[in-house]
C-alpha cells in the first residue's frame, strides 16, 4: 500500500469515525480540455499555468528543470446506523498530472489516474492507466 493509499484511509476512517457523513478533498479538479492542449517542446510555462492555473508542488532539479504536480480526488465516508460500525466509503480516482519543463518549454507530461474499489469497507486499489498528454483518446498503457 502506498503513502497516498494510507492516507486516504486514515482520512476516511476519520471521517467516518468523527460524524455521520463528511466529503473531503485533496487537490483541485484540473481540466481534461486544458491538459489535451499541452505540446511536449511547444508549450511555454506561462501557457501551461493559464491553462492550468498554479500546480500544488514545484520542484527544480540539478540539471533545471522543472517539475509541476496537479494531483485531485474526493472521498466520502457515511454512517449509515448512527453510533453503529457500518461506514459506507467511496472514493473518486486519484488524478495526477506532472509536467516538466526544460529551458522554459514543455519536455514531458504525464496524466495517471489510479482507480479503487470498496473492498470489506476498505478502499483499494483497483488499477492504473498513463498517458501522455496532448493526444485525446491516446492509447493508454495498463500499469
Amino acid at each position: 500500500m502506498n503513502v497516498r493509499t494510507s492516507a486516504v484511509l486514515s482520512v476516511t476512517i476519520a471521517l467516518a469515525v468523527l460524524g455521520c457523513a463528511a466529503t473531503r478533498e485533496a487537490g483541485k479538479p484540473f481540466p481534461a480540455a486544458a491538459r489535451q492542449k499541452l505540446v511536449v517542446d511547444r508549450t511555454p510555462k506561462a501557457e501551461a499555468q493559464r491553462l492550468l492555473g498554479p500546480p500544488a508542488t514545484k520542484v527544480t532539479d540539478a540539471d533545471g528543470r522543472e517539475r509541476w504536480t496537479y494531483e485531485y480526488t474526493r472521498v466520502s465516508a457515511l454512517r449509515a446506523i448512527p453510533f453503529g460500525r457500518r461506514v459506507t466509503v467511496q472514493q473518486t480516482p486519484y488524478e495526477q498530472l506532472v509536467v516538466t519543463f526544460h529551458y522554459g518549454l514543455l519536455s514531458e507530461c504525464v496524466y495517471l489516474v489510479e482507480r479503487y474499489r470498496i473492498e470489506d469497507g476498505l478502499i483499494v486499489p483497483a488499477g492504473s492507466s498513463r498517458e501522455a498528454c496532448g493526444a485525446p483518446g491516446g492509447a493508454r498503457a495498463p500499469r
